[in-house]
């Protein structure tokens, strides 16, 4: 996948245009969260998380938005740790999406708490001895 982006700043990240590459693609980043911004009739954006549809917010121009998006998803990455519950990987990014990117702090602690959650399944004749 070949990606042009636009940077707003260093954490934020919007999304212009996709298009299929040779093959090798890695696929999204781990820790850059695509979101979806909804223009609202009265002004200003709604913006929603595909990856964690809790992580909800608005904001009344691009620069807010921005803001509002990185400090919703900091949050919901921080809650769902809290609650034991896995937090997911990005998904793909679509056309239109923003994406917003995790502290590399959060990003790290994040992938710790999901493998502590999920430990890889041990091999036989690994793990710790019993004594009889």
């Amino acid at each position: 996948l070949w990606r042009t982006v636009i940077a707003l700043d260093t954490n934020i990240l919007v999304y212009a245009h996709q298009r299929e590459a040779a093959a090798g693609d890695q696929g999204p980043e781990p820790h850059l969260y695509p979101a979806t911004p909804t223009p609202e009739p009265e002004g200003g954006s709604t913006v929603v998380f595909r990856d964690l549809p809790e992580a909800i917010t608005c904001g009344d121009n691009p620069e807010d938005v921005m803001a509002m998006a990185h400090d919703v998803l900091e949050l919901a990455v921080a809650e769902r740790m809290d609650r034991g519950e896995e937090v997911p990987a990005a998904s793909a990014a679509q056309p239109g999406d923003i994406l917003v990117r995790l502290r590399p702090s959060l990003a790290a602690k994040a992938a710790l708490h999901n493998a502590h959650r999920n430990p890889p399944p041990s091999s036989p004749g690994s793990g710790s001895m019993r004594m009889a």
